[in-house]
């Protein structure tokens, strides 16, 4: 007599796991959205405190240690920008992060030309990001992964 094999039980979504899954990824597109939005405006406060310094951009600021940059400050207060109120000047520049940044791709293309790096570019492996989301009303939209019908059942 030969043995029956027996099936091994399918793992199951939960309604639970799909709806935390769902609010994570809800969660994190809006938070990204407001990060990027937070980025903007302190980007721009950061641009017009300067510029009023005497900087011409942002980048250049970026480029200064803190060190040149307390130097340039005080040697341009009083002459390239004063204060409106003894209240103005309360406020301290603080170093958040350090380090450098090259632009790879642009230095890539110069070491190695246009060629190479559309050639490196085209073999790498392509990736995604997928996310959670109720499904949309409307069928058939780009980017939109339905699950086949009867899935689960």
């Amino acid at each position: 007599m030969a043995a029956r094999k027996s099936t091994p039980a399918l793992p199951e979504l939960t309604a639970k796991e799909v709806k935390e899954a769902k609010t994570a990824c809800a969660n994190y597109s809006r938070l990204y959205r407001a990060q990027k939005a937070a980025e903007k405006a302190r980007d721009a406060a950061l641009a017009q405190i300067f510029f009023k310094m005497g900087f011409s951009t942002l980048d250049e600021v970026k480029g200064l240690s803190p060190e040149r940059l307390a130097a340039e400050i005080h040697k341009r207060a009083g002459r390239a920008f004063s204060f409106d109120a003894p209240a103005a000047r309360e406020f301290a520049i603080l170093k958040t992060w350090g380090g450098r940044f090259p632009n790879w791709k642009d230095q890539f293309l110069v070491r190695v030309g246009p060629a190479i790096a559309a050639e490196v570019e085209n073999d790498a492996r392509m990736q995604y990001s997928y996310a959670i989301i109720d499904p949309p009303a409307e069928q058939e939209q780009p980017n939109v992964i339905y699950l086949p019908k009867g899935a689960g059942k």
